[in-house]
């Protein structure tokens, strides 16, 4: 099958994902140090921990099973859509993180979610495709 798109275009997509996580993290981070009670702290209770977490956990695994499905698939189209639901999740891990932060001005589900996407941006290399 003929894709229409090409392995340059999913490297701008992989970065932009990547440039608003971390945008909206600094500003999130800039607005709760200001407004947040006692400001910035690695860790601090929340509503939204525990579902970064459960987000995290989550997505850590899609990033290994969308691994071994892209490896085993020959469909350049699914391979690619595959790669773009992994990035996706391991997106939203990261900015449900840094909403926590201007809630409670904890940093570490951001951290985690940030993290968890990098890894997903390694494990899963636009040259598999």
């Amino acid at each position: 099958m003929n894709r229409n798109i090409s392995n340059s275009q999913i490297r701008i997509i992989r970065l932009a994902l990547l440039g608003g996580i971390l945008l909206f993290g600094v500003v999130a981070a800039l607005v709760a140090s200001g407004s947040v009670e006692g400001g910035l702290a690695m860790t601090r209770p929340g509503p939204l921990a525990g579902v970064v977490a459960l987000l995290v956990i989550m997505a850590a695994g899609l990033v290994m099973f969308m691994r071994r499905r892209i490896e085993g698939q020959k469909d350049m189209d699914v391979r690619f859509k595959s790669m773009l639901v992994a990035h996706a999740t391991c997106e939203a891990a990261a900015l449900i993180g840094a909403v926590h932060i201007l809630m409670t001005g904890g940093l570490l589900p951001y951290v985690a979610g940030l993290t968890v996407f990098v890894f997903s941006l390694v494990l899963l290399p636009i040259e598999d495709l």
